[in-house]
């Protein structure tokens, strides 16, 4: 693994090639300088952790402008799909059980691979169609080590993030909080049946529920619903 001093040499050299840091501030910017489109391909370049600050990022209108709230909702969580023995065992690792003994079926192949996840479908013993969501692998650990790393960068070189974000260290800080939050799948099942409950006599409105009994802090399972990613009609 690559040492935390290496990655935090990473985060700033990529960060100053794409103009965030103490040399860009010697110079006067150029007209045709696109900030917000150089922070989301300095994010992509650095990885699945930036990916998703910059999609938390891209949430707070509080924070960002227009301009960079909309280069930075580009930023896009697909990854290259991890093999099904290694989400197998994944699964074993998490629930002490065979894909087997719990599914009647699951696909090889995943529905989506993302950052933090990968998703297969699969059908229950009692023939219920499902959405099985399994955390990669050491994950968390990542995550959480490349927001501790990053917000030693912008303590260390502060002009990183000037005329972009006030108060950038509290801002991560938050970040962070919310992907603890976030990467516990237990919390997710309950706000998903916290959803339904809210929204139970709307008829437009349809959400999957979670199946509880199988579902832990690094695996999700739930109903399988198809339907179009909202992203599609974002751009």
């Amino acid at each position: 693994m690559q040492s935390d001093s290496s990655r935090f040499r990473e985060m700033v050299s990529v960060l100053g090639t794409y103009g965030f840091g103490e040399i860009r501030h010697k110079f006067k910017k150029r007209e045709n300088d696109n900030r917000p489109q150089a922070l989301r391909q300095a994010f992509e370049e650095l990885g699945p952790s930036f990916i998703k600050i910059g999609q938390i990022l891209s949430t707070r209108s509080d924070l960002l402008s227009a301009e960079y709230l909309t280069e930075l909702q580009k930023l896009q969580e697909n990854t290259l799909p991890l093999s099904f023995d290694v989400i197998q065992d994944q699964y074993y690792s998490e629930s002490g059980h065979l894909f087997e003994e719990d599914f009647a079926y699951v696909n090889h192949e995943p529905l989506a691979s993302a950052s933090i996840a990968q998703v297969h479908e699969g059908q229950l013993k009692t023939g219920e169609k499902v959405v099985i969501k399994i955390q990669r692998p050491e994950i968390e650990a990542q995550l959480i080590r490349d927001i501790n790393i990053f917000i030693r960068v912008v303590e260390a070189v502060p002009s990183i993030f000037i005329d972009v974000i006030v108060n950038p260290v509290e801002i991560l800080k938050d970040i962070k909080r919310q992907v603890m939050e976030e990467i516990d799948f237990v919390n997710e099942a309950h706000n998903m049946l916290r959803f339904s409950e809210n929204h139970r006599n709307r008829t437009t409105i349809k959400s999957p529920l979670p199946y509880l009994p199988l579902t832990n802090k690094r695996v999700l399972v739930q109903d399988y619903e198809s339907g179009i990613s909202i992203g599609r009609y974002m751009h």
